[in-house]
């Protein structure tokens, strides 16, 4: 699966949440999501994959909430 794939699935899984209502019997509540992708590297461990990935959620909510963040290229450089 590409980031690219991975990112256009998040943004559609995003989106279909944004537009559910789900009825309760005293109200109707209206949801978000906000979600963060990390893709691995040669180098990666799982518990760096995980820091990316939650450093993605971070800068997405902090960014707006409501979006999916996959983080550049160029961050993995650095």
């Amino acid at each position: 699966l590409s980031v690219r794939s991975a990112a256009a699935i998040a943004e559609r899984i995003r989106a279909e949440t944004e537009a559910m209502t789900v009825r309760t019997a005293s109200a109707a509540i209206r949801t978000t999501l906000s979600a963060g992708i990390a893709y691995a590297t040669g180098a990666d461990t799982i518990h760096s994959l995980l820091i990316r990935a939650d450093e993605a959620l971070y800068e997405a909510k902090a960014s707006g909430r409501n979006r999916v963040k996959v983080p550049s290229l160029a961050t993995l450089a650095a």
